[in-house]
C-alpha cells in the first residue's frame, strides 16, 4: 500500500553529491539548486555515485509495495543500491511521471512539491517529508520523520 521516494527520502542525495564532487555542503533551498543544475552532468551516469549514497535510514515504518523515483540510470543500479543498504525488497519504478507508477488510493513519501502535487491531484495520499526546499509548500501531510506516517 505504500511506495517509497529514494532520494531526499531513503538517501541523502545532496549531501553525497557535494562531498562526491567536492563542493561547499549545505543543505538547498530551492529544488533547482544551482550547484545540483551546474554539475549533475558529472554524475548523471555515474553508478558508482548512484551505487554509494548513504541511506538517512534502512528502518521503515511500513513495508513497501514498491520504490519510485526519477534517478536517471536503470532501475537495477537503484535496486542494488537499496539492497546494499538493507532496505526491503520491493519492485524500483523509474521515470518522470510517479503517478504512472502508483495507483490511486496509495500511499507515497517524497520531498519533491511538484512531485507531492502531482501525486495528491491524482488521488495518491502523499506525504511530503519537511526539506528547506518545500517549506513554500502548505499542508497537513507534512511529516518530519517517516514514523509519522499513518496508513
Amino acid at each position: 500500500m505504500i511506495y517509497y521516494d529514494l532520494d531526499g527520502v531513503l538517501f541523502d542525495f545532496t549531501g553525497h553529491f557535494y562531498k562526491y564532487l567536492g563542493l561547499p555542503d549545505h543543505e538547498p533551498v530551492i529544488w533547482d539548486d544551482p550547484r545540483i543544475r551546474e554539475h549533475f552532468h558529472l554524475i548523471e551516469t555515474d553508478h558508482e555515485f548512484w551505487l554509494t549514497i548513504p541511506a538517512y535510514t534502512n528502518k521503515l515504518p511500513y513495508p513497501p509495495l514498491g520504490y519510485v523515483t526519477t534517478r536517471p540510470v536503470p532501475s537495477w543500479v537503484s535496486a542494488e543500491a537499496l539492497w546494499k543498504a538493507g532496505f526491503d525488497y520491493a519492485p524500483v519504478y523509474t521515470g518522470r511521471d510517479k503517478t504512472a507508477y502508483i495507483p490511486k488510493g496509495s500511499v507515497m513519501v517524497d520531498d519533491a512539491a511538484h512531485n507531492f502535487e502531482e501525486l495528491t491531484a491524482a488521488g495518491v495520499k502523499c506525504y511530503l517529508l519537511d526539506k528547506a526546499y518545500n517549506q513554500h509548500v502548505e499542508t497537513d501531510m507534512r511529516i518530519y520523520n517517516l514514523d509519522e506516517i499513518k496508513l
